[in-house]
């Protein structure tokens, strides 16, 4: 895609450099290999799960989002805006005040919350979670801000080959585990989240070899750290309503779907959704993770230059928006048969569903581009609270249209949520463009 986008753009101007489409593609093909290797564990996971099971999974995976947005405290939402303004020498004080402060904070929260398991298990999982599954939950949300925050310095400083290697070599320990947890010692739903934490522990250790060998802890101040704790948890908190939305604007539906219809429906629409989350591997994610840092690297060495290269960034948008959808589209239409047969019986239905889904996430994919000026610019509130629209929308939709259509009212409420949000980011990006530029 980024490839016949560059070629649709004249060189100069186009962002999509050399280096960018390599890293591009080392993330996507990174993702997609990673991606493969957990299907390996989809017959097995499928022929045991039953659709109450896989139900079940997707709703301590939505449990897990919900925790690691509340004790990330928006930390790292807050790093992303800070870090491209920094010097070599900041960035590592910046990481280390990040890590000692969500240690700080979270260790005793989450204490506090395996002793109420129990209302946990009411409240969240209908009382149909066993004390194992909750307690993997929890353990999965402590170590997720290691595990990302990781990544998200690996992003920034566009080491693309050492993080698909990672997470390759996580994948394929995780399906492992997966085998061994679920066949083996029949762990049953919790055998998905035993594993997954293991995997989180391996990267979490490398983590810290990566910390010492690359001399941050020589910036280690615990003095510095809790004297600023209030000024990093102030910048951070107006996060927490972004995440939180985004989160709900995401994986919300499945709870409103638990509620007004059973965790059956659940089930086929987590596995329908679950071709989103291909799109997020394949697209967002190395878009993310090469385009993003390159733009911000971009637009801090050529500040002069910000409004033109922004120019740039929307014709690129535009250009690759309408390639993706028209690769979707027959995308689909090539492969829907060979779906029936890959798929077990009793998930047929969730292949009615897919392609609107992904309609939806081309959208998601616009406001990827459509966000990096804003982001430069570092305007914290519109940053915060920008999902707050769109996931109040998701919520009155689904309230309004799963009674009466079920599944597909799910499907159209994260659609029309997808489009809203893309539609109020272009508004903002215009807002801070001088018209003369566009």
């Amino acid at each position: 895609m980024v490839v016949i986008a560059r070629k649709i753009l004249h060189p100069a101007q186009s962002l999509l450099q050399s280096q960018v489409i390599k890293n591009f593609f080392i993330f996507s093909f990174g993702s997609l290999l990673r991606q493969g290797i957990s299907l390996i564990m989809s017959p097995i996971t499928l022929s045991i799960l039953t659709p109450s099971d896989y139900g079940l999974l997707a709703l301590a995976n939505s449990f897990i989002s919900v925790i690691t947005v509340f004790v990330g405290m928006g930390l790292r939402q807050s790093f992303q805006l800070d870090y491209f303004h920094c010097t070599p020498q900041e960035r590592k004080k910046l990481i280390n005040d990040n890590i000692i402060i969500y240690l700080l904070v979270s260790t005793p929260l989450f204490v506090l919350l395996s002793c109420f398991y129990r209302k946990i298990n009411t409240v969240i999982f209908i009382d149909s979670a066993s004390y194992k599954l909750i307690f993997m939950s929890l353990l999965v949300s402590f170590i997720y801000f290691f595990v990302e925050f990781f990544y998200q310095v690996l992003k920034y400083q566009c080491n693309a080959k050492k993080i698909a290697l990672l997470q390759v070599s996580i994948a394929l320990l995780t399906v492992g585990l997966n085998v061994f947890f679920l066949l083996y010692l029949q762990c049953g739903v919790a055998s998905i989240l035993c594993a997954q934490a293991v995997g989180m522990l391996v990267v979490t250790f490398i983590a810290l070899k990566t910390y010492i060998k690359k001399n941050c802890f020589a910036f280690f101040d615990m003095q510095r750290s809790t004297q600023n704790i209030t000024n990093y948890i102030a910048r951070g908190l107006p996060f927490i309503p972004s995440v939180l939305f985004a989160w709900i604007l995401s994986c919300g539906d499945r709870w409103i779907l638990a509620h007004y219809s059973n965790l059956h429906n659940v089930g086929i629409y987590s596995l329908a959704n679950s071709f989103s989350q291909l799109f997020q591997l394949l697209i967002l994610y190395p878009m993310t993770a090469s385009y993003i840092p390159h733009v911000l690297n971009t637009f801090a060495q050529k500040k002069d230059q910000i409004h033109t290269l922004e120019q740039i960034n929307k014709k690129t948008m535009i250009v690759c928006m309408t390639l993706v959808t028209i690769t979707i589209t027959v995308g689909f239409i090539c492969t829907k048969s060979f779906l029936y047969t890959l798929l077990p019986t009793r998930y047929h239905e969730a292949i009615n569903y897919i392609w609107l889904l992904l309609m939806g996430y081309v959208f998601l994919l616009g406001t990827y581009f459509s966000t990096i000026l804003i982001q430069f610019k570092q305007k914290r509130l519109f940053t915060a609270f920008a999902f707050i629209t769109p996931a109040i929308l998701n919520i009155l939709l689904n309230i309004l249209l799963i009674p009466h259509f079920a599944i597909y009212g799910c499907v159209i409420a994260t659609f029309s949520s997808y489009a809203a949000y893309f539609a109020l980011t272009l508004w903002y990006n215009k807002r801070l463009t001088p018209a003369n530029n566009l």
